[in-house]
């Protein structure tokens, strides 16, 4: 439970100290928002495509079995 409020904690200092707009170009359209919102897209995208590789990785090495 301690832990969680902690963490709780830090996402809110995070966020409150990331309160800047920024410009993010990406592919085929520009978008400003705030910067930890770029943030959690990034790791968010990252996670999918970690995810996707991996899978995909795991498919091929159980055809080449």
């Amino acid at each position: 439970m301690i832990a969680l409020l902690v963490l709780a904690g830090l996402a809110l200092i995070f966020v409150l100290q990331n309160q800047n707009e920024v410009r993010t170009h990406f592919l085929f359209f520009t978008k400003t928002s705030k910067v930890w919102a770029s943030i959690g897209v990034a790791i968010v995208l990252g996670a999918a495509l970690d995810r996707l590789a991996s899978m995909w990785w795991r498919r091929r090495k159980q055809k080449d079995s």
